[in-house]
């Protein structure tokens, strides 16, 4: 019986399993997937295809590039968070973007709430700043269902400039949470990237200044050695035009 119970976990112990770090990976890529549908259905919606959000008596066909799932889905989210919806795509593909990495940095908390508080204070800045805009031709909520009530209440308790200010330090701080890194190595490493990148423009300028220059040297002696030319031949033509005709009479029968 001891045997038995002993063969048994034995069995138990050596049977396969996914490595963790497989895993991982397909998680990243089922997210990646994710974000690339997303993206799609968000970017081809049309506000007047038929969805749970608006009905059409007319049948006028979905032009939603993921079908008539992907114009519901992309109706729920303009639908509640307008044009903020469109960073859902992209929080989803960082995350598969981090899974799918080689060299993973340690794992840190506080990315899954700056994401949060990004999308709850982002919807409703939009609306405060740009209330309804035109998306192909049909008017849509910049920050949707959730920003115009947000929106809309934090004005009529702090007034228009409270809610923009507190909404802006709501986003800036998703932000900071969502990249891990504070404000001054945000701003530092944005500087030296456009510091690095007029170096690179300033360092092909000066190599294409000097190609030109071999170019422009081998042209002006082109011309100068021309104009040498020039000016040699009409001197020879000068000095045969001047020579005395008395050299060309001889005396006697050496007549020209």
């Amino acid at each position: 019986m001891t045997l038995a119970i002993v063969k048994r976990a034995g069995k138990k112990a050596d049977r396969p399993r996914l490595a963790p770090e497989k895993g991982k990976e397909l998680v990243g890529l089922v997210l990646g997937l994710l974000a690339i549908l997303l993206l799609v259905a968000l970017g081809s919606y049309h506000p007047a295809d038929s969805s749970f959000l608006h009905q059409t008596t007319v049948e006028t066909g979905v032009r939603n590039l993921i079908g008539p799932v992907g114009s519901q889905i992309a109706a729920a989210g303009f639908g509640s968070l307008g044009l903020a919806a469109l960073l859902v795509p992209v929080l989803l593909g960082l995350a598969a973007w981090r899974r799918l990495r080689h060299h993973r940095p340690a794992p840190v908390a506080g990315r899954a709430i700056g994401a949060w508080v990004l999308l709850i204070s982002l919807p409703a800045l939009l609306q405060l700043t740009l209330g309804d805009v035109a998306w192909r031709g049909e008017p849509v909520a910049a920050g949707g269902g959730l920003g115009r009530l947000l929106a809309a209440g934090l004005e009529s308790q702090i007034g228009v400039t409270g809610s923009f200010f507190l909404l802006l330090g709501g986003v800036v701080i998703g932000v900071t949470l969502l990249v891990q890194s504070t404000l001054g190595e945000l701003v530092g490493g944005w500087l030296r990237r456009l510091g690095a990148l007029g170096d690179t423009v300033r360092l092909g300028r000066a190599r294409r200044r000097e190609r030109r220059l071999p170019l422009e040297r081998g042209c002006r002696g082109v011309r100068i050695g021309s104009i040498q030319h020039d000016d040699t031949a009409f001197s020879r033509r000068r000095d045969i035009d001047i020579i005395d005709p008395e050299l060309f009479i001889g005396t006697g029968d050496n007549i020209i």
